[in-house]
């Protein structure tokens, strides 16, 4: 991640069904105010008579995932409703529960675009955005579905993405785990 990473304004979602690379993205919605990001890291505790019964002796890290949060003002439905892990929103057919989201690439790479990062590229630490190759919506409100404006609050938890390809030069093992990137070359130039 870049030092001091930071961004300005508002922010685009873009969305794919599947998180299969080279997947195609859909313009999801606009959130004026922008997204959070909660970063989680995950550790065990490692308990030990040295340390007694109720701290642990250490901590082993096991990861991190990230939780998104923002409310989109702007919004295409047919999207949001195709980016379901089932075939039909609300039902679940035989097979759907279970399913392995990274291993059976049923989750979605989602893109946060921060469209005023190119116009405000003189200040330090700007990103254009930021790339998950793994996520699932896990909750949206509907709530005053009126025609014409309307605020839908979303959250998209994220996981890290398993690549078996990557071999440690250090002779530690193989695969290598990505949360995030800042690759936003798939999407369509900003404005468009």
């Amino acid at each position: 991640m870049p030092a001091g990473m930071s961004s300005t304004g508002p922010c685009d979602l873009w969305i794919s069904r599947g998180s299969i690379p080279g997947a195609t993205p859909n313009f999801l919605g606009h959130a004026e105010d922008g997204f959070t990001i909660r970063w989680i890291r995950e550790y065990d505790r490692h308990m030990n008579d040295l340390a007694g019964t109720k701290i642990a002796y250490d901590r082993s890290y096991q990861g991190r995932e990230a939780v998104l949060t923002g409310v989109l003002t702007r919004l295409d439905w047919a999207v949001l409703l195709a980016a379901e892990p089932t075939a039909t929103f609300g039902v679940d057919l035989p097979g759907d529960r279970g399913t392995l989201v990274m291993t059976e690439s049923q989750g979605a790479i989602v893109w946060l675009r921060f469209p005023f990062a190119a116009k405000f590229a003189a200040v330090p630490g700007l990103v254009p955005g930021v790339r998950f190759p793994v996520c699932t919506i896990s909750e949206e409100s509907w709530r005053d579905l009126k025609p014409g404006a309307v605020a839908v609050p979303i959250t998209l938890e994220a996981q890290s993405l398993f690549d078996p390809t990557v071999v440690s030069s250090a002779g530690l093992g193989w695969g290598a785990w990505t949360l995030c990137d800042f690759d936003m070359t798939a999407l369509p130039a900003a404005g468009t």
